[in-house]
């Protein structure tokens, strides 16, 4: 997240420096940016509580394209983890499968 918002800054202070926007048009820009981000996570969060995102995800055509929610109920490095150990067990054991034949 920091890296994201240092990246951002560096972006925006390279468009005044570059004489592409005035500081005041940059400010502008970040604010509206910040505005419809918090707008966009408190709609979807109200929607996802009221049952509304389950629904469209239900829709035929929500189907037909493939709409998914991505907010991960998992652990992501977890599951990962045991997938990783998953495979590394069924290699080790398939190796050893080998040399007894």
């Amino acid at each position: 997240m920091l890296a994201l918002c240092i990246g951002a800054a560096g972006v925006a202070a390279s468009r005044v420096y570059l004489n592409y926007h005035t500081p005041r048009q940059v400010l502008a820009g970040c604010a509206a940016g910040f505005t419809c981000a918090c707008g966009w996570f408190l709609i979807t969060s109200l929607l996802r509580r009221t049952g509304w995102i389950e629904w469209g995800l239900e829709l035929t055509v929500s189907r037909l394209m493939r709409v998914r929610d991505l907010v991960v109920s998992e652990d992501l490095a977890e599951a990962g983890w045991q997938r990783w150990e998953t495979q590394r067990l069924n290699r080790r054991g398939s190796k050893k499968g080998k040399k007894s034949e």
